[in-house]
């Protein structure tokens, strides 16, 4: 079970530990509290879960799916605006092979 202020959810994995499950926690608390107060802070879900699950997500990807994936969220559900043709996607400019950004 996990605790986290007002929202209190039970999963269940077979070993306690996976990269699915705490991804998917951390996106269950950020939506419902999106939907209760407006505002989410995917890193301090983050450290609340990983005190009660260890090693809950490592990896950079991870926290890029949580941020896209509730972007997303918050752009169907109506609160934020969605981008019109004109306007430059979530990751337009993004260059996965570029660390500095410049090529």
């Amino acid at each position: 079970m996990i605790v986290y202020d007002d929202y209190t959810s039970s999963y269940y994995c077979m070993y306690g530990v996976d990269i699915v499950t705490g991804t998917f926690i951390t996106m269950d608390i950020n939506t419902r509290r999106l939907a209760d107060t407006g505002r989410v802070d995917v890193a301090a879900t983050v450290a609340r879960v990983r005190s009660q699950r260890a090693f809950s997500i490592q990896m950079p990807d991870q926290y890029v799916f949580c941020h896209t994936a509730l972007v997303e969220h918050a752009m169907r559900e109506g609160l934020l605006p969605t981008p019109d043709d004109s306007s430059p996607g979530l990751l337009d400019g993004f260059d996965e092979g570029s660390s500095s950004g410049s090529e």
